[in-house]
């Protein structure tokens, strides 16, 4: 399997991120974070980004109001109509339906994925769309055809240094694997790619706390680990596959449409009560 990397520099990030924009009825469309576009008619963001817009099921999700994904430099543009999560961590997989020419021909471009948690000193550098808004959405809020969007869309790009990482959870904080950075991270970006000097994946944008401390000469954010999203399940068909059954996404890296190093050495165990033990062998 090849591995595709992210080239790591600003003229790039912009091939495999959207903006995630969401509406109620009667009431405009804003920008609530960020997603990856991993690969036809998947993407991943952050739970906590679209947790508020999809029925309450942690596992899986009809999503009940309206919610798309949308790239800027293209036009391409994405109904999300079915999201995956775990209660292992901060991330979520959006089922997305193409809405316009642009999207059912988007090309995509697979980022090449690093399980492992960064170590400290290891720089880092983010990518999210902040101070950003939808002007409009061409046939209304209330419909499925959606075709043209207008929006003021701000990419911002932060580097940073791994601070350390927490290979179970960050006590207090996060009950997840994450790693915590010096980079400055604004609400919309939440749900963007972290990635490596080498331009793998190795998080996602999650949060940013205000520590009580003497020394606030640098930002305290923390990224949430990309191992545990390899647990979540998903029922159903994806462009280029025939699996219809509930499979982890892990098998999405097994048969080549999600780029994974280290991949053959995950193993998922289901343990009871719906829970499940992920772990390197």
């Amino acid at each position: 399997m090849t591995l595709v990397r992210m080239p790591n520099s600003e003229s790039n990030i912009h091939t495999a991120i959207s903006p995630v924009f969401a509406w109620n009825d009667n009431k405009s469309p804003r920008v609530v974070g960020t997603a990856i576009l991993l690969g036809p008619c998947l993407a991943l963001t952050a739970l906590h980004v679209v947790e508020d817009f999809v029925c309450r099921n942690r596992q899986e999700a009809e999503v009940n109001v309206n919610v798309a994904v949308y790239h800027a430099f293209t036009g391409a543009a994405w109904y999300v109509r079915r999201t995956w999560a775990t209660t292992h961590t901060d991330a979520a997989f959006l089922g997305l339906r193409p809405q316009n020419d642009a999207a059912k021909n988007f090309k995509w471009h697979r980022v090449g994925i690093n399980l492992h948690l960064p170590k400290p000193g290891e720089k880092i550098f983010a990518a999210g769309f902040r101070h950003s808004k939808i002007d409009d959405v061409d046939e209304g809020f209330n419909q499925e055809g959606i075709t043209v969007v207008k929006a003021s869309l701000s990419l911002q790009t932060v580097n940073g240094t791994v601070r350390e990482s927490y290979g179970s959870k960050h006590e207090g904080h996060l009950d997840f694997p994450c790693f915590q950075c010096n980079a400055k991270f604004d609400s919309q970006m939440s749900g963007g790619p972290v990635l490596d000097e080498s331009g793998y994946l190795r998080g996602l944008v999650c949060t940013s706390f205000e520590f009580d401390s003497t020394d606030m000469s640098e930002p305290v954010s923390f990224v949430a680990g990309i191992l545990p999203v390899m647990a979540i399940k998903i029922d159903r068909t994806l462009p280029e596959l025939n699996e219809v059954s509930p499979y982890h996404v892990l098998d999405l890296a097994r048969n080549g449409f999600l780029p994974v190093m280290g991949h053959e050495r995950v193993m998922i165990t289901d343990l009871k009560e719906g829970r499940t033990r992920i772990e390197f062998k």
